[in-house]
Parts: C-alpha cells; structure tokens; sequence
C-alpha cells in the first residue's frame, strides 16, 4: 500500500457510515482514505462503531491495494519488455529476436499489413472509479464487477474480445441480475470450500 491515488468506498461501508454524527464520519473518513492511499493505521477510535466499520473496511482496501500494485507491477514489466505471468525471460529473449533481425540484411516473408495483437489488461480500481465517475454511476458495486470478472467467469467472458467498458456498462443496465449470480457464485464456492 501507499501508492493508491483512489480510494472506493463500496455501499454497504456508506450505508454503515449514515448514522454517525458528522464528527464521526469525517474522522472515519479520513481514517479510511489515509489507510488506503498513504498505509497509514488511524489512532484508536473513541467509539466502537467508527472502529467496527473500520475493522469491516480493512481487508477489502488491503485486497484492492494488492490488485492495484500487481497490475501496476504488471503494466512497469509490459512497459521494459520484461517478464509477463511467470515467464522467465522472455521479454529478453524476444528483444535479441527483434536485435537480429534488424541486423539481418536479408528479409524474409515479412507480414507488414498484419496489425499487431494488442493483449487484453484487466481494470483495476481506478480505471473503475474513473469510468464510473464519469458516468456518475454512483451506486456501481465496483469490486462485486471486479470480482465477479476475475474469480468467477474469467476476463475471457467479456463481451468484444475484452471490452470492460461494454460489460460494465450491460452491468449497471442490469445490476439487480448480475447481482444475484454474483451471491449464487459466491454461495456455490463458499459451499466448494467446507466440503
């Protein structure tokens, strides 16, 4: 953690927060959005309400921030041509292919007009926050999307070949249905793991 630029706050954390006293809120805030941009663990809180929901909010913003440092970690390797997924030197390997090549007088069957691949990068957070916010689509269930995505159908059941965008958007167009997948998904694992 500490290099988050964004912070989500999930409904049900909101939800939790409405009854407390502005006093509260704004220490709870504070306390929230220092934890997860900067790492920061508040002082002791004074009420045992405002630490409750805390406490609720911790693991999700530690999870969010490791998603967040491994697709940045991932993007940085992409970016030098490094490792990708395990795959030990690869990125080097490829760049001697593309050295010889060039040094090679003679070219053979070269596939110019052949666009490039380009390879498919899941969202994180705050390409989430962004699109969301832009569309002020305050009520989106970011990490139930994320999730949703990356445990249980996989990045390959996007619609487009990929596109995120798309899919969020069917998603807030029928959030009530995705919803319920999203639990009966959960409630099928969680009934997987106590066997």
């Amino acid at each position: 953690m500490g290099e988050n630029n964004a912070v989500l706050f999930v409904r049900s954390i909101v939800e939790a927060m409405r009854p407390l006293s502005a006093d509260q809120v704004k220490t709870l805030f504070f306390a929230l959005s220092d934890f997860a941009m900067d790492g920061v663990l508040p002082d002791p809180f004074t009420d045992p309400t405002s630490n409750a929901i805390f406490q609720l909010a911790k693991p999700n913003i530690e999870k969010n921030a490791e998603k967040y440092l491994a697709k940045k970690s991932r993007r940085q390797r992409r970016s030098r041509g490094g490792n990708i997924k395990g795959e030990k030197g690869k990125g080097k390997r490829e760049e001697e292919k593309v050295k010889e090549a060039k040094a090679s007088p003679i070219k053979e069957n070269t596939k110019e007009s052949k666009p490039s691949v380009t390879t498919f990068e899941p969202p994180v957070i705050s390409d989430m926050v962004d699109f969301c916010t832009a569309r002020n689509w305050l009520d989106f269930e970011i990490t139930m999307f994320l999730d949703y995505y990356q445990t249980y159908k996989g990045w390959g059941a996007l619609p487009n070949n990929g596109d995120w965008q798309l899919a969020a958007e069917q998603w807030y167009r029928e959030q009530p249905k995705f919803v319920a997948e999203f639990h009966r998904l959960q409630a099928e694992e969680d009934k997987l793991k106590k066997r």
